[in-house]
């Protein structure tokens, strides 16, 4: 059996065949980018209104400021339960009249400031 064989020196035109692929990929990755684009501005449009309504909100109230000056505050919100209870606030005894009361009074200008306290206190219903 004897095959013909085919000469090794033949050379065939090897001519770039079309390929169409190239610009598929290309049509596509521009498709993409302008995809990605479209989004990126769809979400910078949200964020700026997101931004634009905080600053709406921010400006249409104004932040609330609460002050708390000390333990007399309870002091003063006790006072302020007792007047409208219909009753005067309760009297409360001072450190300073005391210390004047027992440099001049030895003492005993303490006990009946003390006591006019108290009873004050009594018959407004403290």
């Amino acid at each position: 059996m004897t095959t013909p064989e085919t000469p090794a020196d033949t050379t065939e035109p090897t001519t770039p065949q079309p390929d169409h692929r190239d610009e598929e990929i290309a049509a596509l990755r521009a498709r993409l980018s302008e995809q990605e684009a479209r989004q990126k501005d769809a979400e910078l449009v949200a964020l700026r209104a997101q931004v634009a309504g905080q600053q709406a909100a921010a400006a249409a109230a104004p932040p609330q400021i609460v002050i708390n000056n000390s333990a007399a505050s309870s002091a003063s919100a006790a006072a302020a339960a007792a007047v409208t209870a219909g009753r005067p606030p309760r009297r409360r005894q001072s450190a300073a009249v005391h210390v004047v009361l027992f440099l001049f009074t030895a003492g005993l200008g303490n006990v009946l400031y003390a006591l006019s306290v108290n009873s004050w206190n009594r018959r407004h219903g403290w």
